[in-house]
């Protein structure tokens, strides 16, 4: 049985000192004024993690709009290029591209769907909502990153195989899933204070908890014992600092 997967929080690309990279660049001149636009996109290798095959799919669509590859094979041939680091991937690719007897743009759009479906065939949309719903804040993770990462986590859903046009948690889902995800004592405190989640947004949750995070460092700090997060039942993760508002709103709007 294959075994189904999800793409956890915290997953990010290797570093860009360790990917290939192809270079596209659009040289105009308008004008007696030259204009040079230059793209670098990470190759997808054989030991391409779900993220960066993501993400190099992501960047090279914007890409097609930037240097304006208006038109079906130019697509077709850019991501051809893309494909080449992973026997995989181009032989998948190769089929793909094959079949299709009128290359267009409206056709590259259904074949990249149809690579996503074949390259990404082990994750499975329900199960990410399901990790959403019980997942903790980790203890090594501030508040502002967390709530990053849940984002992220949730709008990438939606390009899962088996999405099929679902869009991850609804509004009202995801606020009462990032308060459950809250620590234990943050929510005693929460409710302590007179709130009810019910009746705030996700923004009135997310500032009262962020205030409960500034306090507790605070205190931290003025008894000389560090940042010491009130997330005990949570466990711990090896979460970074690394900002993924962009991309969440990408993934978003797409």
């Amino acid at each position: 049985m294959t075994k189904r997967e999800i793409i956890p929080i915290g997953s990010k690309p290797r570093s860009d000192d360790l990917r290939r990279k192809v270079n596209f660049k659009r040289d105009t001149t308008d004008n007696g004024v030259r204009d040079i636009v230059e793209m670098k996109i990470p190759m997808i290798v054989d030991d391409a993690s779900h993220v960066e095959i993501l993400e190099t799919i992501r960047e090279y669509q914007a890409a097609c709009l930037m240097l304006g590859y208006t038109n079906g094979p130019k697509q077709f041939d850019g991501f051809t290029i893309l494909c080449t680091g992973s026997i995989l991937a181009q032989r998948i690719w190769a089929t793909i591209r094959d079949a299709v007897q009128n290359r267009t743009v409206a056709s590259f759009t259904a074949s990249i769907s149809s690579f996503i479906q074949e390259m990404l065939k082990h994750l499975n949309y329900s199960k990410q909502l399901d990790y959403l719903r019980t997942l903790k804040k980790p203890q090594s993770m501030d508040l502002l990153e967390f709530k990053r990462e849940f984002q992220l986590a949730n709008a990438i859903a939606s390009k899962f195989p088996d999405a099929n046009g679902a869009t991850g948690l609804d509004d009202d889902e995801f606020k009462r899933c990032f308060f459950k995800a809250m620590p234990l004592k943050w929510i005693d405190s929460f409710h302590a204070a007179g709130k009810d989640e019910d009746e705030l947004s996700f923004d009135d949750i997310y500032k009262h908890m962020n205030n409960i995070e500034k306090l507790e460092d605070k205190f931290s700090k003025k008894s000389g014992t560090g940042s010491t997060r009130l997330n005990s039942n949570n466990g711990s993760s090896n979460g970074s600092h690394a900002t993924q508002q962009q991309k969440w709103q990408f993934w978003k709007t797409q």
